[in-house]
């Protein structure tokens, strides 16, 4: 994969995403912006308490018809639900992406993706992929490996991700397992690990900036190595 840049998100006041508009100043109508973000915060909440109660009324249905879960008998009511939590249908009647001045995907909510890491990440079928190559398209590999899902005994100190960040990253790989024909069980088996394929994200961007610097260090040895070797042999030649 590509070097990806380390990105600095600043918050500003949302766009019509189905229209292309130049990249506003990082710094233009900071009161509107956080008037906004508390309005999508609370928008986001309820349909994750919507999705929360669907699965549940759903789950409880099947227990109490003593039966394994049907995607044909509720798979149309089950994916509206889904669909217009991830907002799919306004998704999907656009191919063409929005830009910042920079270059960088817009995915909604005034979060921006690396656009490598966006066309990185709606390669193959694996939505954990997708959704480890978004984030750290939107927060970089360093700032990634630091962060936390949510604030606990052991993670004290460290950023929580950020709920419109994370909900934005979210309805992309919605849409990925939708476009890639994912099944109605498949998509909730992955929703439902949500929290814990986030926490793998984190992981894996330790992991990978680990690689880095034992790449960097190898590499550092080598030319090392090659500097040595020519000072020897100029020596010789003296």
């Amino acid at each position: 994969m590509n070097q990806l840049i380390q990105l600095e998100i600043e918050e500003v006041e949302p766009f019509n995403t189905r229209q292309h508009v130049a990249a506003s100043s990082p710094n233009a109508d900071h009161q509107n912006t956080i008037s906004n973000e508390v309005l999508d915060y609370k928008k986001i909440t309820q349909l994750r308490k919507e999705l929360e109660e669907s699965n549940t009324s759903h789950a409880n249905a099947s227990n109490r018809e003593n039966r394994a879960y049907s995607e044909s008998d509720n798979a149309f009511d089950i994916f509206r639900v889904h669909d217009k939590i991830f907002n799919y249908n306004e998704e999907k009647k656009t191919d063409e992406l929005e830009y910042d001045s920079i270059g960088r995907v817009h995915l909604g909510f005034n979060v921006f993706c690396n656009a490598v890491a966006y066309n990185d990440a709606f390669k193959g079928k694996d939505a954990y992929k997708c959704l480890y190559t978004l984030s750290r398209g939107v927060y970089g590999l360093e700032k990634l490996s630091q962060m936390c899902v949510r604030s606990q005994m052991n993670t004290v100190g460290k950023e929580e991700l950020h709920p419109l960040k994370k909900f934005a990253i979210e309805r992309k790989v919605y849409a990925f397992m939708r476009c890639k024909d994912f099944t109605l069980s498949q998509i909730d088996n992955f929703l439902d690990g949500l929290n814990t394929a986030h926490g793998r994200v984190m992981t894996s961007a330790k992991t990978a900036l680990k690689n880095q610097e034992k790449r960097k260090e190898k590499e550092k040895e080598i030319n090392q190595r090659i500097s040595d070797m020519e000072n020897q042999i100029n020596l010789q030649n003296t």
